[in-house]
């Protein structure tokens, strides 16, 4: 068991609608489940400690003075919370109907009907930028205290992305913008990482991409020279990604706005095509 749950009470720091006569027994795999996903994303050292700390005695002890456990206490809430509202977006639907021996089937009373669809998807999508939301405080909070949280300073999930010329989602946001979501970089990424290693190096060569590569994750200053090539490099960089992103991502990653914008383009296509 991995989650950073143990009663629903926990569950509902996070979800303060949820019932607390829900039993936790009924959405814990659902909290195992997203758990793992912010398990793979942190890194397993990092959330290990998480866990290691949250099964401790010196688990959110009042009054806490010890500034590395006040920064594990923190640790833990900010991986509670999106794992929490994901949880509940994966046990809603199938608590929404009740399964029986005869079937499938709602609960209508005068007192209590369902919610209409729109209503559902309306909810839906507020829960989930919320929870994006939270992924993206719980990255920022990892960054900003990495020395003191080593394991994720050291961590190959956060190393992968330093020799990338766009290396964080603040310098991708200033040419394409993302609401700087930390998450959304991460999933971009890979995206990034293929432009940059099958197009750009092969291009301005090894040697000019090494040095490129030093300058921006060393003390050396970047020449004019140096700050032109970067501005020609990273436009089309972003732009690929974000491209490539939009195609094979889920659009809730991204803004409302580019994915929107997305979602119009394609139907104009379809459009057309009729």
């Amino acid at each position: 068991m991995i989650a950073l749950f143990q009663n629903t009470d926990q569950l509902r720091l996070h979800c303060s609608f949820l019932d607390a006569n829900l039993k936790y027994e009924k959405i814990s795999p659902q909290a195992e489940f997203e758990s793992e996903e912010i398990r793979t994303l942190i890194g397993d050292a990092t959330y290990q400690r998480a866990l290691a700390h949250f099964n401790s005695n010196d688990y959110n002890q009042e009054d806490e003075q010890d500034p590395t456990l006040i920064v594990l206490n923190r640790l833990v809430h900010l991986i509670q919370a999106p794992v929490a509202n994901f949880a509940y977006l994966s046990w809603a639907p199938h608590n929404d109907i009740n399964h029986t021996g005869n079937g499938r089937s709602i609960h209508v009373s005068e007192d209590s009907k369902p919610a209409f669809e729109w209503q559902v998807v309306r909810s839906e999508e507020a829960l989930h930028r919320t929870a994006h939301r939270q992924v993206d405080q719980l990255l920022a909070y990892l960054e900003e205290k990495k020395d003191i949280l080593t394991e994720w300073k050291d961590s190959d999930e956060r190393q992968a992305n330093l020799n990338l010329l766009i290396a964080d989602a603040s310098t991708l946001d200033a040419i394409y913008p993302i609401d700087r979501s930390r998450w959304l970089y991460t999933k971009l990424s890979p995206f990034l990482r293929e432009y940059q290693d099958d197009v750009i190096i092969p291009v301005i060569g090894e040697e000019r991409y090494t040095g490129l590569s030093n300058k921006l994750t060393g003390a050396d200053p970047l020449a004019a020279a140096d700050k032109k090539l970067l501005s020609l490099i990273r436009k089309p960089m972003a732009l690929f990604a974000v491209a490539l992103g939009l195609k094979r991502l889920s659009l809730k990653f991204f803004p409302d706005g580019i994915a929107q914008e997305y979602q119009a383009e394609r139907t104009n296509v379809k459009a057309s095509q009729v």
